[in-house]
């Protein structure tokens, strides 16, 4: 057992390093998500897994180790700021029942975006006009119609991101 727990501690971040970003989804967590060669399935009902927020990511996955837990992936990334609940939601798909999450914050970034805003013009025409017959008065309107390009900005903030995500040991199975 203690082997076991040795080898998981050792191989499992190395895999997780390695498998980082394999996974293709819309919540970033499991877009930037590497598994650790451990299955998480479990054997009771869907798991509602603890998300704890640290500073200190590394002393607190030695402390979930030390009670039993195993690392089972993890997800790295910079960018807009991600919500809790995408890495609850990929916690469940993955079966952890514990996320550690870390978040940097690393400034601001411009952002761009394009908007069109319709124009209408109408003109008003009227004159005169010499035919053989003399002179002709004549009016009317015309209609054009069209949209102008407008770009805006706006800022937002950027994150690193990290998430380790732990089932305890009893709940694994090697694959």
């Amino acid at each position: 057992m203690f082997l076991l727990k040795l080898k998981l501690h050792c191989i499992v971040p190395a895999l997780s390093v390695a498998l980082l970003g394999c996974a293709q989804s819309n919540n970033t967590f499991s877009s930037y998500y590497g598994g650790a060669g451990v299955s998480s399935t479990l054997s009771g009902a869907e798991v509602s897994p603890l998300l704890i927020e640290t500073g200190k990511l590394g002393a607190s996955l030695i402390i979930y180790r030390d009670e039993g837990f195993v690392l089972i992936g993890e997800s790295y990334f910079e960018g807009d700021w991600e919500s809790r609940t995408k890495a609850i939601d990929h916690a469940k798909d993955i079966g952890a029942e514990v996320i550690l999450i870390s978040s940097e914050y690393l400034g601001d970034k411009e952002k761009t975006y394009s908007s069109s805003i319709p124009v209408n013009s109408t003109s008003y025409h009227s004159g005169a006009m010499t035919t053989s017959d003399g002179y002709v008065n004549y009016s009317g309107t015309s209609t054009s119609s069209g949209s102008i390009k407008v770009l805006k900005s706006y800022v937002v903030g950027q994150y690193a991101q990290t998430a380790k995500f732990l089932v305890r040991q009893e709940n694994a199975t090697n694959e």
